[in-house]
């Protein structure tokens, strides 16, 4: 399995809905400006969503989506075979005739292999786990600008001091 873009876009977009959890609907609209992704692209996702019972719409004004499941319930396995339903992996051999030599077959194994696990991975992480990284990722961008402006600061008055006492010796 892989995280294409449209699978990117995807959980992005339920990050998003998810945020918003107990409170307004999210509305298609501020996802398409959030993410600069078109609103067409996004009723084609969330149709999928939908349909894979992930996100419920809710009509009328100030309509939108909201989780149909809680956060810690979705799989980001499920997000990719949602919006990917026919994205497999093909590890055949090359030969026409369908054997492959021994370095190819062990090739093939190894590949296997790591789908297997890429797998077991993504079944294990949440669309919570995601957005409770996301949330930390936040806070710490944060601290650092908060950290850098007080840097700036200082340096500014450390200047201004030095220009004061230049003016006046």
């Amino acid at each position: 399995m892989k995280l294409t873009r449209k699978v990117h876009v995807a959980l992005e977009a339920l990050l998003l809905v998810a945020q918003r959890q107990g409170s307004s609907p999210l509305n298609l609209n501020i996802i398409s400006r959030e993410l600069s992704v078109s609103v067409s692209y996004l009723e084609g996702l969330f149709k999928s969503l939908r349909l894979a019972q992930m996100v419920t719409p809710v009509r009328g004004p100030g309509g939108g989506y909201r989780l149909a499941l809680n956060a810690q319930d979705i799989a980001v396995s499920q997000v990719a075979a949602a919006v990917e339903p026919n994205q497999t992996e093909d590890l055949e051999p090359s030969d026409k005739s369908g054997q492959a030599s021994p370095v190819e077959d062990m090739t093939l194994g190894l590949a296997a292999r790591v789908h297997e696990v890429e797998q077991l991975f993504l079944d294990q992480v949440s669309l919570a786990d995601v957005l409770k990284s996301y949330k930390e990722r936040q806070q710490r961008t944060l601290r650092l600008h908060r950290r850098s402006l007080h840097s700036e600061a200082y340096r500014y008055s450390d200047s201004r001091l030095g220009e004061e006492a230049a003016m006046h010796p």
